[in-house]
């Protein structure tokens, strides 16, 4: 028992501590080239996706088929700005890679000049590829572009990743209070 009060605490202080440095982070004032600002405003400059096939040491044994080879996508989505944010995909078969770089080239020619704001962007890759369907290749060439934008927003802003994404996910939960309290949606029942 003693143990499991003494596991408990630590949870909470660690906790409590990773609490605080986010906090610290939110209060900072975000800076782009010395000035400061509420969030980055960048513009899609280019988009460029590269094939890379890592040979494994160890290949991975599966009841399906033993993987030798582990293919990737590395994506770069530069900005007007300089700033630039990667992300990779993983699409388990060599073959996809053939799909999935067109795709991105694609859509790099489509949102040229775009404003880097990752659900718009999210939005209108997913849109684009309707034709070919929301599931599948299209989808994954559009989470690869959804990832390099938060990357290059997170790098614009100076901030770890996870931080701008909890500040955005705080400013969203504001925004929706308002609207939660008017509608009485979460108040508590009396027994």
């Amino acid at each position: 028992m003693l143990f499991v009060v003494a596991f408990a605490a630590l949870i909470v202080s660690s906790t409590l501590a990773v609490a605080a440095i986010l906090a610290h982070f939110m209060r900072q004032k975000v800076r782009i080239a010395g000035v400061a600002m509420a969030h980055a405003f960048l513009t899609v400059k280019n988009i460029t996706a590269r094939q890379v096939v890592l040979k494994l040491k160890r290949p991975v044994i599966a009841k399906i088929a033993t993987i030798t080879e582990w293919p990737l996508i590395l994506i770069d989505l530069l900005t007007e700005e300089g700033i630039v944010g990667r992300s990779y995909l993983e699409p388990y078969l060599a073959k996809s890679m053939r799909y999935l770089v067109p795709a991105l080239n694609d859509l790099s020619a489509m949102l040229k000049g775009w404003r880097v704001a990752p659900i718009e962007l999210f939005e209108a890759a997913r849109k684009s590829l309707h034709f070919v369907g929301y599931e599948g290749l299209s989808m994954i060439a559009a989470s690869g572009l959804d990832m390099a934008a938060w990357d290059a927003l997170a790098k614009a802003a100076n901030l770890p990743l996870c931080v701008l994404r909890l500040h955005r996910a705080s400013q969203i939960i504001q925004q929706q209070r308002p609207m939660v309290e008017r509608t009485g949606c979460c108040r508590r029942r009396s027994a």
